[in-house]
């Protein structure tokens, strides 16, 4: 870019004929995205219809890839029906600086919608794949935290990690949950 040399650098090549029909890409040949960008401060520069990209310290931090295999999807909302009693039937309050105990005789349940964050895709001879991970399950966990406590772009963190980090998931597939341990490598 400019006098500016990157190496490793994220690029996808879309087939022209999936954004043909879209008017307002009418002569677009590509994107720069999040990997690109968050090394520079972006200058938009409306009235002369100039972008100006000046490098940050980030310039030669290196380039991550999914190295898991697995491409996630926003698939809505789903209502989950979760226990908040331990097995003796007790709730501890959720407020800070409170030493506050209910006791319940019955299991005591909270309903929340929840995002549902589905696989849409398992690349051939992936980590994931040869975990046994299927297009369709849903993350239920990552690495020991509920997906419904992270934000898409924190999940698709987990999957650009380094070489040989620990992958452990729990999806539910069907009516059942089913639990993945593998480690990442290099697809390609």
């Amino acid at each position: 870019m400019g006098s500016i040399k990157m190496a490793g650098v994220k690029v996808a090549y879309p087939e022209k004929e999936s954004f043909k029909s879209l008017a307002l890409l009418f002569g677009r040949v590509g994107s720069l995205g999040g990997e690109i960008l968050k090394r520079f401060t972006v200058i938009f520069d409306y009235k002369n219809k100039v972008l100006d990209l000046k490098p940050t310290s980030a310039i030669d931090a290196p380039f991550y890839y999914n190295m898991s295999g697995i491409e996630i999807q926003y698939s809505g909302v789903r209502l989950v029906r979760e226990k908040i009693t331990n097995v003796m039937g007790l709730l501890w309050s959720d407020e800070k600086n409170s030493s506050k105990i209910e006791v319940f005789k019955q299991p005591q349940y909270r309903l929340e919608f929840q995002q549902l964050i589905e696989v849409f895709e398992i690349r051939k001879g992936s980590p994931a794949a040869e975990a046994g991970m299927l297009e369709g399950d849903i993350l239920l966990r990552i690495n020991g935290r509920k997906i419904s406590q992270l934000k898409l772009h924190e999940i698709i963190n987990y999957h650009q990690k380094k070489t040989g980090q620990k992958l452990q998931l729990h999806v539910q597939r069907a009516k059942e949950i089913k639990f993945f341990k593998f480690r990442l490598k290099p697809l390609f």
